[in-house]
């Protein structure tokens, strides 16, 4: 897989269909490196050891906390579907792409609004996460369904991360989707980091 920066300064991994399952068996300091890119700079991964990524994850959500080119990254994704559904909410391609640009004002309230509608902050912090890894290896999934439903690939990353067992029955229903607490404080960088399976569940989307 290769790593490069898009004209609009977000940055973008290239690849095989092969090379998207390959990125999750890389070493934690590279899959380390490339997040870093992805989120505009995460903890150091001591910190990110002992830090609750539970709590941070809900601060980041009340605070409506976004990575660099978000706006971008969501506006690559409407740009192959028709929508991407968060919960119970919609964010539809029409007209936001037919009449609105990634860096207008009103495209990035739009999804603001969009998301506040999601009830809780780390689920709706989970969804960035699927929505900046997803708009990050989109050259490398050739076929994305009508409508991207971020709680199916939350879904299916959980049963990765369950070992292919389907969804722990310790876990916290958030809006509609299953996530357990165990995933909520899991860092998403490094081998076993939430954007490892995340990757995987992006895989079986095709």
């Amino acid at each position: 897989a290769v790593v490069s920066t898009q004209s609009t300064g977000a940055l973008e991994i290239t690849g095989s269909e092969d090379d998207l399952l390959g990125l999750c068996k890389v070493t934690p300091i590279q899959l380390y490196r490339v997040m870093s890119g992805l989120f505009g700079g995460v903890s150091p991964l001591s910190e990110v050891e002992d830090s609750s990524w539970d709590r941070r994850r809900r601060v980041d959500g009340v605070l409506n906390r976004v990575p660099p080119n978000f706006q971008v990254h969501v506006y690559a994704i409407l740009n192959r579907c028709h929508g991407i559904r968060a919960g119970d909410h919609l964010l539809s391609s029409f007209p936001l792409v037919q009449e609105m640009t990634p860096g207008e004002p009103q495209f990035a309230v739009a999804i603001n609004d969009w998301l506040d509608k999601v009830p809780s902050a780390q689920l709706r912090q989970l969804y960035i996460e699927v929505v900046v890894m997803l708009g990050s290896t989109l050259k490398m999934v050739s076929r994305l369904p009508d409508i991207v439903d971020l709680n199916k690939v939350l879904e299916g990353a959980m049963r990765v991360y369950n070992g292919g067992s389907g969804i722990q029955q310790n876990g916290t229903v958030h809006g509609g989707s299953i996530v357990s607490g165990e995933f909520l404080r899991t860092p998403p960088t490094g081998k076993f980091g939430t954007l490892s399976y995340i990757i995987q569940a992006i895989a079986e989307l095709q």
